[in-house]
């Protein structure tokens, strides 16, 4: 079954917020208790420290490296230069 690019991106964000949660339970469902936020996690780097959250290139620059090749070019379509600044 092929999926549209958009549905792939819908369920992919929406993973991404249930795991964080920022997603609420349908009703009906009783939601457990908060998790207190944790700092982000940080790495020395030189004389710094960053996130260890760094943002890699290969989405922005469409090379996937075991998906098949509809991923690359749907990656080139989304990532316009409009959504790389706000990406960044």
């Amino acid at each position: 079954m092929k999926h549209a690019r958009r549905d792939f991106l819908k369920q992919t964000c929406l993973l991404g917020a249930a795991a964080l949660g920022l997603v609420r339970p349908a009703s009906g469902q009783e939601a457990g208790p908060t998790p207190k936020a944790k700092p982000m996690p940080m790495v020395p780097f030189g004389p710094h420290k960053i996130s260890r959250l760094v943002l890699g290139s290969n989405p922005v620059r469409a090379v996937t490296h075991t998906a098949p090749m509809e991923m690359n070019r749907a990656l080139r379509e989304f990532y316009s230069a409009e959504r790389i600044r706000e990406l960044l």
